[in-house]
């Protein structure tokens, strides 16, 4: 990451301390496009590494003002590098974490209630409708009925009042389709 001047940055970052507002968004500026390349040669798309972006320069603006920013450790590039590194970092392991608790859960596995640190369990449900929105309705509800509401087989040819046999094939034939969608995912 090659920037003009270094002490001009010591300047933005102190100017920053001292109150002024733009002196962040100057920093962002110079930093921006720098940040964006470096990331996408880190995440699967373009779209993450600027939403990761944020994330980068939030955490620079709260290193910042807790003052912990010292010319004689590290450049400010340095710091830079290393907060966008673990940021992408802390995305992919988020993004692989949801991907999994969607598989054993599709997979008969007892689904994970994530922690803080990942995803809330509302957006397990957004991801599991997302991704059996491609099934057929019938798939899709039997499914749904088997993985979140944790009905026996038996119990959804009751309910639905179809065959027992129907039940087993639309889960089979669901359970496949998705994890083809899986597999075909960059991510």
């Amino acid at each position: 990451m090659k920037i003009k001047d270094q002490r001009d940055v010591h300047w933005l970052v102190a100017d920053y301390l001292a109150g002024d507002k733009n002196a962040f968004t100057e920093i962002y500026y110079r930093y921006k496009m720098s940040i964006i390349s470096n990331l996408s040669k880190m995440l699967p798309s373009v779209e993450d590494a600027k939403d990761v972006l944020q994330d980068v320069m939030l955490k620079l603006s709260i290193y910042i003002e807790a003052k912990r920013f010292d010319v004689t450790k590290a450049t400010f590039s340095t710091i830079v590098i290393n907060v966008a590194r673990n940021s992408a970092i802390d995305f992919l392991r988020i993004k692989d974490a949801k991907k999994r608790r969607i598989t054993n859960s599709i997979y008969g596995s007892s689904m994970e209630i994530p922690d803080d640190r990942t995803a809330t369990l509302n957006d397990v449900l957004i991801d599991f409708d997302t991704i059996t929105m491609s099934l057929p309705k019938q798939h899709r509800k039997i499914l749904r009925l088997t993985v979140l509401q944790q009905m026996t087989n038996a119990e959804i040819a009751e309910e639905l009042k179809i065959p027992l046999g129907t039940v087993k094939t639309s889960i089979r034939l669901a359970r496949m389709n998705i994890k083809q969608q899986l597999i075909k995912e960059p991510t």
